[in-house]
This record gives C-alpha cells, sequence and structure tokens, in this order.
C-alpha cells in the first residue's frame, strides 16, 4: 500500500493526465508521458506537458482532538508552445494551461477522496528552456492539499 504522500501525489498527476482539449479545456496532455511525477527544470518531453512534485508536507493542528491536518505543498510546472514567439501568444497559451490546470483540480478537489481540501495559486509567463533555449509558455501552480490524519499508529 502506498503513504497518504505518494497517494496524494499520485492523484495531482491523475487528474492532470485527464487533460485532453476537450470540453472545458484548450490543452491536450492526456497522452503517454505528457504528465511527469518528478521535478525538472525543462520539459522531459515535447509539449505541452506537466510535472508535479511535493515540495514539503506539514502538520498542523486540527479542531478534532486525536487528529490532525497534514498539509502537503505541491508545485505543478506545465510548458506549452504556441503559434508565435511573441510574449503574448506565448503567455496567452500559458493561462490556457493554467486554467486547464486548475480545472483538473477543481473538478475533484477531494483528489479522488485523498484530501478534504485544496487551494491553487498560479502565474503564466513566456520563457526560454535553459538547455536548448527553446522558448515556451510555462505556468506553475502553487497547491495546498489538506488530509485530516487520526493520530496514533
Amino acid at each position: 500500500m502506498a503513504s497518504t504522500t505518494a497517494t496524494v501525489w499520485g492523484q495531482v498527476a491523475t487528474q492532470l493526465a485527464n487533460i485532453n482539449g476537450a470540453g472545458v479545456y484548450t490543452t491536450d496532455i492526456s497522452g503517454t508521458g505528457k504528465v511527469s511525477q518528478g521535478r525538472y527544470t525543462s520539459p522531459p518531453v515535447t509539449p505541452p506537458c506537466a510535472v508535479v512534485w511535493v515540495d514539503s508536507v506539514e502538520t498542523a493542528q486540527h479542531v478534532e482532538l486525536g487528529v490532525y491536518r497534514r498539509e502537503f505543498n505541491m508545485t505543478i510546472v506545465g510548458w506549452v508552445e504556441a503559434t508565435s514567439d511573441d510574449e503574448l501568444t506565448l503567455t496567452t497559451a500559458a493561462m490556457d494551461l493554467m486554467d486547464d490546470i486548475m480545472r483538473a483540480i477543481e473538478a475533484d478537489r477531494s483528489l479522488g477522496g485523498s484530501v478534504y481540501d485544496v487551494i491553487m495559486s498560479a502565474t503564466s509567463f513566456a520563457g526560454a528552456a535553459p538547455e536548448t533555449g527553446a522558448t515556451y509558455g510555462i505556468v506553475v501552480v502553487s497547491l495546498e492539499a489538506y488530509v485530516a490524519m487520526e493520530t496514533g499508529a
């Protein structure tokens, strides 16, 4: 059985893989390998793609005796190409992916029943890969997820 941390992390990746470019989504990252778990400074595959990693897990007080709250802090980074390399076009494409990522997580705020809520903040911009100089629209989403954990073994 996977740890609570691995379960929450995996569920975020699962929900991101639902971004298929149809319905409310404008970008398609549903293909094999388009969503990765791990910390990358450049796209691990040809964009569009996204990665998610766990920054930290903190324990906090909970209102119920015998229960504490675990706060998972994760980062989601997405890269997208655009029809033009100008900053406006790249930033707009990144905003579209940012909206898609937030919608995918908000579609099930319990992350498949793993948590009791999530909070996100995000930014998008035009940038270049340090290794290749290729230009992309880039989105960075900070995600906080909360789990109520009973004390004891």
